[in-house]
């Protein structure tokens, strides 16, 4: 019984993880792609009106970043964002000299900045979604067996430590009820 439901739901999460991905996730990448399209064009409104040089760092290093996102939407996820080198120190200083040069910029760049970061931060969580689903399935089990092992050794020591000896101590006490002289735990 227990493999039967094990089956339906693995089926169901298959056809759930198929209609997400295939219907669902693309619409969502779309608007997402769309959101900082428009995010683009609010940059580069600011060099149009001239409230920000065309030339600057600013205006450079956002509009190529922006153009990158754009591009990456797609593969953006849990599994690249774990690929990256986390101790790669010339990714870390380049990541700090952009957040630092986009503190520095005006509050309209600002927010272009946070804005585009929002968008990141739900397409890492869209495209990671059915991971993370599939990854929470398979440590359901293995969390239980685990807890299931650790009740079972906690019910074992406490046997062995408190419930065993009490019941050597009572079958001794009980032995005159047994007809032969046998204990009880015999018959």
């Amino acid at each position: 019984m227990i493999l039967t439901y094990c089956i339906l739901l693995f089926a169901i999460l298959s056809l759930g993880t198929w209609i997400y991905q295939a219907t669902i996730l693309p619409s969502i990448r779309q608007r997402l792609r769309f959101e900082l399209f428009h995010l683009r064009d609010q940059l580069r409104e600011l060099v149009i009106t001239r409230k920000l040089k065309e030339e600057s760092a600013a205006f450079q290093q956002l509009h190529r970043r922006l153009n990158i996102l754009i591009k990456a939407i797609p593969a953006f996820d849990l599994a690249a964002l774990l690929a990256m080198d986390a101790n790669d120190s010339d990714l870390k200083q380049r990541a700090l000299r952009f957040r630092d040069l986009m503190n520095g910029s005006m509050p309209e760049v600002q927010a272009i900045y946070q804005n585009a970061l929002r968008i990141m931060s739900l397409t890492l969580f869209a495209n990671s979604l059915v991971s993370l689903l599939w990854m929470t399935v398979a440590a359901i089990p293995v969390a239980i067996s685990r807890g299931a092992w650790k009740l079972c050794a906690i019910v074992l020591e406490q046997a062995k430590t408190e419930v065993l000896p009490a019941f050597v101590a009572k079958e001794n006490e009980l032995d005159f009820l047994s007809p032969v002289g046998f204990p009880i735990a015999a018959h």
